[in-house]
């Protein structure tokens, strides 16, 4: 049974059972193997005051045809002796007397009326009486505590699991994991199990991230800081190129500014924090970037041809939105050679919008990929000035939006970027 509820159903419906049959059991035990004490212990039946009677009215002989129908059944009997002990009525041998009580008849005879305990014919039966009630109620108290013992304990055993997880997670072993501990489980306890082993992973994940971040940022962050120093030196010995030398310091601070600029966004993305939605038209969106990205493109002789027909319009974080698609056609753009012409395509399908952004450049390798999304990746192909987030920065943004993007190689060369984004975005 997979759910919790199921199963507490189950326990206290089986708890309801145990107590059930211990009652029924302690009742059945008490009928069929104590029968003989509980006939023993009954009070003498009313046919003793009648043959009193008949015995003070001198009526023996109806006192024997009554007595005689008792050989019918197991008992108890009942038997009339004289004064002396001889036999008058009922049964003969040693029997057991449970009652005995003296009757005078009118002659002044005295007769002894024996009342009998039941014939024991040697069938195997446990001695004295039957259980004592409070027995009973122990024992269908204990079976009740042996199934409650048992839900607690398959209740709280996986609780403490997640609790110890939850200390080591907080004390910074973002490896630990409890989805093997919790065995064959199939409610919600697994399924909690299952969400903390999602949660870990996705924390250990981001701290890697954001660890590795910290180290690409400081890398990058050497080399134009190491540029500017040494202009700060040129300066100092030569002060004769100060014009020279600080139009380099302004370029440089200028690098500085777009790789804070593209570091802060992509913290943004990282974190998940969510600009103000609007809503646009992504058609219309996508022709103003590749207006704007044809001004850099003239510089080379290269030419951008858009086709993206119609409109379609979104609610999305539209700066998003413009960072990625910007990002991958001014990369298009920068790794073309001289003339040569950067495709650009949106059309909807399945209710959402496909753009496929193709270049003839140097390409990547098929092991780059994938890499090339990856924040601070630069291949060896394609040896342009950069950061290596640009691509970072576009899939991250696209995939905030339920989108996906990716890069294949087409047989003529160059690099195909593919992005699709779903309709309920």
């Amino acid at each position: 049974m997979r759910r919790l509820f199921g199963k507490f159903i189950l326990a206290f419906w089986l708890a309801f059972a145990a107590i059930s049959l211990t009652v029924a059991g302690t009742a059945w035990l008490i009928r069929h193997e104590h029968a003989q004490w509980l006939e023993a212990s009954r009070p003498p039946p009313p046919i003793g005051e009648p043959i009193a009677a008949l015995i003070e009215a001198g009526q023996l002989d109806s006192v024997r045809i009554l007595l005689s129908a008792q050989s019918s059944h197991r008992g108890p009997h009942w038997r009339v002796l004289d004064q002396r002990g001889m036999l008058l009525a009922g049964p003969s041998g040693e029997r057991t007397v449970r009652r005995e009580q003296s009757v005078t008849d009118r002659q002044g005879h005295r007769y002894r009326l024996q009342w009998l305990a039941p014939v024991d014919n040697g069938e195997p039966h446990p001695p004295g009486p039957p259980p004592a009630p409070w027995l009973m109620i122990v024992i269908a108290l204990l079976a009740s505590l042996s199934f409650s013992a048992g839900l607690a304990w398959y209740m709280v055993g996986p609780v403490r699991v997640l609790r110890q997880a939850l200390r080591a997670v907080s004390s910074g072993q973002l490896d630990t994991r409890i989805g093997d501990r919790m065995g064959r489980r199939r409610d919600e306890l697994a399924d909690l199990a299952a969400d903390f082993d999602a949660m870990a992973t996705q924390l250990e994940r981001q701290m890697s991230a954001q660890q590795r971040l910290l180290h690409d940022v400081s890398h990058e962050l050497r080399s134009p800081l190491a540029r500017l120093q040494a202009a700060i030196g040129l300066i100092r010995q030569n002060p004769a190129r100060l014009t020279d030398t600080l139009a380099r310091i302004e370029r440089e601070t200028q690098r500085l500014d777009v790789l804070v600029d593209e570091v802060l966004t992509l913290a943004r993305l990282e974190g998940r924090v969510r600009q103000p939605a609007t809503t646009v038209d992504l058609i219309e969106l996508l022709t103003q970037i590749v207006d704007d990205a044809e001004f850099e493109a003239q510089a080379t002789g290269c030419t951008i041809r858009l086709d993206a027909p119609g409109e379609f319009v979104l609610t999305c974080q539209a700066t998003l939105l413009y960072r990625c698609f910007e990002n991958v056609i001014r990369n298009a753009v920068k790794f073309s050679p001289a003339g040569a012409t950067i495709e650009v395509s949106a059309w909807r399908a399945d209710g959402g919008l496909h753009v496929s952004v193709r270049d003839h450049g140097p390409g990547v390798t098929r092991d780059d990929l994938a890499a090339i999304f990856e924040p601070f990746y630069r291949t060896s192909a394609r040896t342009e000035d950069g950061y290596g987030l640009g691509l970072a920065i576009a899939r991250r943004a696209i995939e905030s939006h339920g989108g996906q993007i990716a890069a294949r190689l087409p047989d003529d060369g160059g690099l195909l970027i593919e992005l699709s984004l779903p309709g309920g975005a």
